[in-house]
């Protein structure tokens, strides 16, 4: 679920920024090099032929990449497909060689021996990006006494300096003792026995730990430490090892006394370093001590465990005290095994050299969301340096060869080319294939050297993807990952950009913006695990399979996996994936497949000349293209910003408060007035612009189901074979739909409607039993007549009506003598309110009341008065039964056509699919409801004398009605 997050919100954006007009670049790659694969490949031994190992990692990375090609496509992602970047190509790995070489150039290459983390179970060193952090390891916490063997402390007998340590096992490497020679430091007694040394600001914390301790004698110097010499409990009789004054040691934990173990530490490395003590380690790949460590009992004993032990017992007359310790430890995150602190032979990249300007590149780069800008500067700024060659096979051999008389390296822009030449000419395994003569240039002829055993560090590999995955240019626009990828990926692109430029002010950044993304999660917020029960993987929802075992739920395809990814996958948080989310996800996509198939049907159902002048617009009209300009400035503003998760969340607001309340108020022009009306045409206009800018506004998130409407869209005729949506550009809105003003005189009638029911419900009163008025000055008046659509203004001496649509329901206003609109409404159920108080909210004084039903005078026909649901006295009830139905539908009177079996069912071209072929989202409903409308105006036509018999196929089954239906409801 991990991978699909990832990759569909990359290809959300890509195809974005394809509507906007851009050209979009994007070329899928695979790191086909490390650990994993090698361990797989090889059974977990490390003893094979390294050809062996290579050729076996080579086909299980081929296997793997393309069914994940395969797996990434069935998702919707677009990309070069055809051709991927792949790390373990020749092409690839030359630029990788040739980069290299020019960070030898820039003379930011080395190699040293130097203590690092290394992984006895991988056989290699790590970097920091390729630790986990264990919070629950358990350490020996253990304190050791070391005699001092002489010392100027007058009256005082045999002291010792106390120690702590969490590593027992790097005892028999100590090869000094540091002090901080500005700290102040005392002799106590423990238990009147031993005299120790310890700082004298950490007594208070000591005394707890230690029990009862003495002070023999205080105040003493750290300075004053210098060259006092003292006795290895391992190695006794030898007088070599020494107190040595360390810039390094604090006196806020621990006794202030640093136990040094130069193979073992990176401070402890320096301070031997700069008072000549060896450096080697005696401990081998493995993690076992060597014969070098002295001691015969020790040797081939594994230090973190039997080796561990077997020290403490050797050591145990001076272990002053011994408990567990629970803190966070490094662990190799590929094996899950801990890892050590070992000196060792490698290639360094110099980090030092490159914090400056990489900080200064990083501040021209977008971080989304930004507080994570901070965190990617501290690591840059806390890295050492950066280790960059692993002790494997299956990677980019490190190329240099080694003088076998001293084992100096032999590397020059010379043997580099000649190597690229031998990788063009043998391929990726050249490195050992060749022999040792022949990896040396004609010109080193005579030279004894042999070949390195390195590769290079997998982040090397993935960091240089900017410059070895032949993208068109520099800077990259955006590069999105998991929040993991500041310790890796983010890391190692923005360094390595920096190695090879030489940066000034007006060097760019290697990328523009970087968006990060959580982890996935279960619903409940726990990490997905076998054990608990509780994955989901991506095929269960793209193949509708039961979801947490839970049979009462299938998901749904392609566009739900898709959806999901959008709605819970930005913003940096982790991503929760539970039965929840993905229930959620799959409501939100067969709401838009409804609305959707219901404004292609509307839009469909009998062809229309559009409207092309702004002002020929209905109000109401006007009021929906303005929303939708709103809307799409809104939804712009989400993609460009990367806030993929809000563009859901705007088009669902979109839909479900502008788009559906106003439609409501449509149907009567819709499916009654004639097909070349003025106003039906006003309304149609403004849906098909709603319709293209929706099916616009969705296809980056599920580009499937954007393919299908937009092929409808253009033509139901040519579906499957219409341009696709992405051969197309976003069409711009006009800038004259914005109209705040409307929408303000407009959303004051609205206010007022909810208060109308406000007034109803509260009393308890039944809307059918009633007439409301209305009263208030000359602009309030004309802006709600405005407001609901009616297009004659008369004298306010005279009686007119409105058909107030927007209500969702039609109400019948009569303006009297005394200036007051009367309302005769027959209402139910009544409208939920949703308004507190909107008298106080509108911009002009009015007032609003109840009484008993008036008299009022109508010009409407008895037709036009049942249909609408306004009784006008003894007319027949049955029309009227029927009118009410009638009105109350929210139904396309579309033909099936216009929808489509595709559409409704999900099939798309070139076998795409969309959603299961099982899951029909509701056409035949659609259908029946079409049958049963037309069969309601027979009723109402055959009720006052018309012949309905031609309405009627010679098949037998109901022909399209709307044009009797609009002459109808003329009449």
């Amino acid at each position: 679920m991990g991978h699909a997050a990832n990759k569909i919100l990359k290809d959300v954006i890509n195809r974005y920024k394809l509507l906007s007009g851009h050209r979009v670049h994007f070329r899928p790659g695979w790191d086909c090099h490390g650990l994993p694969i090698e361990l797989k490949a090889n059974d977990g031994g490390i003893e094979a032929d390294p050809l062996v190992i290579r050729r076996k990692c080579r086909q299980f990375a081929e296997e793997t990449w393309r069914k994940q090609r395969e797996i990434f496509q069935q998702w919707g992602l677009m990309g070069d497909w055809d051709y991927p970047y792949l790390t373990m190509s020749p092409e690839y790995m030359a630029k990788e060689i040739a980069l290299f070489q020019r960070f030898h150039e820039r003379d930011l290459i080395f190699r040293a021996l130097m203590p690092v983390h290394w992984s006895p179970s991988s056989r290699t060193a790590l970097a920091e990006a390729e630790l986990v952090y264990k919070e629950d390891h358990i350490s020996p916490s253990t304190y050791v006494s070391f005699p001092i063997l002489s010392h100027p402390f007058t009256d005082v007998g045999p002291i010792h300096a106390l120690v702590w340590t969490t590593t027992p096992w790097t005892l028999p490497a100590n090869k000094a003792i540091a002090f901080n020679p500005h700290a102040t430091y005392c002799l106590v007694q423990r238990n009147e026995k031993k005299v120790l040394l310890v700082a004298q600001d950490l007594l208070a914390e000591l005394q707890p730990v230690l029990g009862p301790l003495t002070v023999v004698l205080e105040n003493i110097s750290g300075k004053s430490l210098a060259d006092l010499r003292y006795q290895h409990p391992l190695f006794p009789g030898e007088d070599r090892f020494r107190l040595l004054p360390g810039r390094h040691v604090k006196v806020d934990k621990g006794t202030g006394l640093v136990h040094t173990a130069p193979a073992h530490g990176r401070e402890d490395f320096l301070l031997a370093q700069e008072h000549g003590l060896s450096t080697t380690s005696e401990v081998d790949e493995a993690g076992k001590y060597k014969a070098e460590v002295g001691i015969e009992s020790l040797v081939g004993k594994e230090v973190l465990s039997e080796g561990n032990r077997m020290v403490k017992s050797l050591m145990e007359e001076h272990i002053e005290l011994e408990k567990e310790l629970i803190h966070s430890y490094p662990y190799d995150w590929r094996t899950d095994e801990p890892v050590i602190y070992r000196a060792s032979q490698q290639w360094f990249l110099d980090t030092d050299r490159l914090k400056e300007p990489a900080l200064q590149l990083l501040s021209e780069i977008q971080i989304l969301p930004d507080h994570y800008l901070k965190t990617l500067e501290n690591q840059i700024l806390s890295r050492p340096y950066w280790c960059i060659s692993r002790q494997r096979v299956w990677g980019t051999p490190i190329p240099v060869m080694y003088r076998k008389e001293d084992g100096t390296p032999i590397l020059s822009a010379e043997t580099i080319q000649h190597h690229l030449d031998l990788l063009g000419k043998h391929g990726p395994d050249f490195w050992w294939e060749c022999g040792d003569k022949e990896l040396l240039p004609p010109t080193y002829s005579g030279v004894e050297a042999v070949k390195g055993k390195d590769i290079f560090d997998i982040w090397i590999d993935s960091g240089m993807t900017w410059h070895c995955a032949d993208l068109p240019s520099e800077p990259i626009d955006v590069i999105l990952e998991g929040v993991d990828q500041f310790r890796g990926w983010f890391q190692s692109s923005l360094l390595t950009y920096v190695a090879k430029n030489e940066v000034s002010a007006s060097t760019p950044p290697p990328f523009r913006s970087i968006v990060v993304h959580g982890f996935v999660l279960d619903g409940e917020g726990k990490k997905m695990s076998k054990s608990l029960g509780n994955v989901v993987s991506p095929s269960d929802i793209t193949h509708r399979k039961n979801v947490h075992g839970n049979k009462n739920y299938l998901a749904n395809g392609v566009d739900e996996l898709r959806m999901w990814a959008a709605c819970y996958g930005a913003g940096g948080k982790d991503i929760l994936c539970g039965e929840e989310q993905l229930k959620e996800s799959n409501r939100r996509v067969v709401q838009l497949r409804l609305i959707l198939k219901f404004l292609i049907g509307v839009t469909n159902s009998t062809p229309f000349s559009p409207l092309t002048k702004y002002e020929e617009f209905l109000p109401l009209d006007k009021l929906l293209l303005h929303q939708l300009y709103c809307h799409n400035r809104e939804v712009r503003s989400n993609y460009e910003k990367f806030q993929i998760n809000y563009v859901v969340t705007r088009n669902e607001e979109f839909l479900q408060g502008a788009v559906s309340p106003l439609i409501s108020t449509m149907k009567d022009r819709l499916y009654c007035d004639l097909e070349d009306s003025l106003e039906r045409r006003s309304a149609l206009t403004a849906l098909k612009s709603v319709l293209q800018q929706m099916i616009f506004a969705i296809a980056p998130l599920m580009p499937y189901l954007g393919e299908e409407a937009y092929g409808f869209f253009m033509d139901p005729g040519l579906w499957p074979d219409s341009l696709s949506i992405f051969h197309q550009t976003w069409p711009k809105i006009p800038v004259e739909w914005e109209n705040p003003d409307l929408e303000q005189r407009l959303m004051n009638v609205f206010k007022l409607k909810n208060q109308m029911w406000k007034e109803v419900t509260s009393k308890g009163l039944q809307s059918s039993k009633l007439d409301a008025w209305i009263s208030g000055s000359d602009e309030f008046l004309q802006d709600l007549i405005f407001g609901v659509g009616f297009f004659v203004w008369c004298d306010r001496q005279r009686m007119f009506n409105v058909f107030v649509y927007y209500l969702e329901r039609t109400w019948d206003f009569t303006l009297n003598e005394n200036g007051e609109i009367l309302l005769g409404h027959h209402l139910s159920p009544p409208l939920r309110v949703t308004s507190s108080d909107c008298l106080e909210a509108l911009r002009t004084s009015g007032s609003i009341g109840l009484r008993e039903p008036t008299e009022t005078a109508s010009s409407l026909s008895p037709l036009t008065s049942h249909f609408f649901g306004l009784p006008r006295g003894p007319e027949d009830e049955r029309i009227n039964r029927t009118s009410r139905a009638h009105r109350n539908r929210i139904i396309s009177m579309a033909p099936d056509a216009a929808f489509s079996e595709s559409l409704s069912r999900g099939c798309c071209k070139d076998q795409r699919t969309m959603v299961d072929p099982d899951l029909d989202c509701h056409a035949g409903g659609v259908s029946r409801q079409k049958a049963a409308d037309v069969r309601f105006v027979k009723e109402v036509a055959e009720a006052i004398g018309y012949d309905t018999r031609q309405w009627v196929a010679s098949d037998g089954s109901v022909s399209r009605a709307e044009p009797k239906f609009a002459r109808l409801a003329e009449s």
